[in-house]
This record gives structure tokens, C-alpha cells and sequence, in this order.
């Protein structure tokens, strides 16, 4: 009995352990933009970069194969163009695309009649 308590002891410490090394690696990090240490020659506007945001945000999901890929890829694109970018090349390639199915289940509760 003495070797198993001694056993379980140890499994829990290192469960701990485990967790607390798992808390502390997955700590995210603070990102703080210094505009001043990018070069004056480019104008970053910050409501500009939350437009670019939410719209590709707004195309939902954009795994390869589902509309969104293909609407991040236009307006991307457009985007460029209006820049300035003339000659901007694509490559087509295969991946495994997910293929999600889904189904619902709703009970009604109450008395029937």
C-alpha cells in the first residue's frame, strides 16, 4: 500500500507539474506597434489595417475550397491592383480540403394533447 500511495503521489506531482509548465509556455505575449521605429516613408493607418480586418473577417471561413478562400483571394488581389501591382501572379496547387457535415437534434418539451 505504502508503494502505490508513494506511485500515486508522484503521478500527481508530475500531472502538476505538467500543467503548471503547460500555463506558463502558453502564455501569450504583449505586441506593442512602435510606429516610430518603422521608416517615415510608410504611412500606416491603423483604421485602414481594421477595414482590411473585418472585411476578411466578414468572408467567414477561409479553409481552401469554401467561398471564403475564393473571396479573401479576389479582394486580396483587387487590393493589390489598386496599389499599383501590375503583375501578380497565383499558383494553383492540390490540398486536402475538410469536408464538415453537421446535424442538429431539437427536443420538444411538454405534454402532448
Amino acid at each position: 500500500m505504502k508503494i502505490f500511495l508513494r506511485w500515486l503521489m508522484i503521478s500527481l506531482m508530475m500531472v502538476g507539474l505538467t500543467i503548471l509548465l503547460a500555463v506558463w509556455v502558453g502564455q501569450p505575449e504583449v505586441v506593442t506597434i512602435r510606429t516610430e521605429s518603422i521608416g517615415s516613408d510608410l504611412d500606416l493607418d491603423f483604421n485602414q489595417i481594421r477595414k482590411h480586418v473585418e472585411t476578411l473577417a466578414s468572408f467567414g471561413s477561409r479553409v481552401a475550397g469554401y467561398p471564403g478562400s475564393a473571396s479573401t483571394q479576389r479582394y486580396i488581389k483587387g487590393e493589390l491592383s489598386s496599389l499599383g501591382f501590375d503583375s501578380i501572379e497565383s499558383t494553383t496547387f492540390e490540398v486536402a480540403i475538410p469536408e464538415v457535415h453537421s446535424a442538429s437534434l431539437e427536443i420538444q418539451l411538454g405534454s402532448r394533447t
